[in-house]
């Protein structure tokens, strides 16, 4: 069975996601990482020479061939579930789990690497708090569509990844 990591930016869904996959025996199927092997750049490159809109595009193809996989973990990028027909697709193929990290988890994650994110790039420092508030609160919704909310409660991701393996349902472990 697929399992669909999906939340905020920084949430934590690819660190996570290995030590989930490596705990449950599976592939790692990193959304943000196999986009940038297919550009040949990185995100924010992307973002810059094209629009959000390609992106979005691609990241929705990317993801139905995904889910052709019978098994694996799959981190998706922190809009790719925002779209009501990724969620549904995944939804419909596997098993879906929310991320939920606290707010100032996020912060102190991506305040240092903001100029990475192609969404945060242009924010600057002192008002990074208040997008991340404002931004996850409009995507809530549809992470919260999730089968499983799962809220860290540390940055260690491998102790993270065995806290959720613990609650995942029977039929994703055998």
């Amino acid at each position: 069975m697929l399992v669909f990591l999906t939340g905020y930016m920084g949430s934590g869904k690819t660190e996570i996601g290995h030590h989930l996959a490596n705990a449950l025996g599976v592939p790692l199927l990193d959304m943000d990482s196999l986009l940038e092997i297919r550009f040949g750049m990185p995100l924010h490159d992307f973002f810059d020479k094209m629009s959000e809109a390609a992106f979005r595009k691609a990241e929705k193809d990317l993801l139905q061939k995904l889910c052709a996989f019978s098994r694996g973990v799959v981190a998706t990028g922190g809009g790719s579930l925002v779209d009501q027909e990724n969620m549904q697709l995944a939804l419909g193929t596997g098993f879906v789990v929310f991320i939920d990290t606290d707010p100032f988890m996020l912060h102190s994650r991506l305040l240092p690497e903001k100029h990475d994110r192609p969404l945060l790039s242009q924010v600057a420092d002192d008002q990074l708090f208040d997008f991340i508030l404002r931004h996850r609160a409009e995507r809530l919704g549809a992470y919260e569509q999730a089968h499983l909310i799962f809220r860290p409660l540390s940055s260690n991701a491998r102790d993270e990844a065995r806290r959720l393996l613990k609650i995942l349902p029977f039929e994703i472990k055998h």
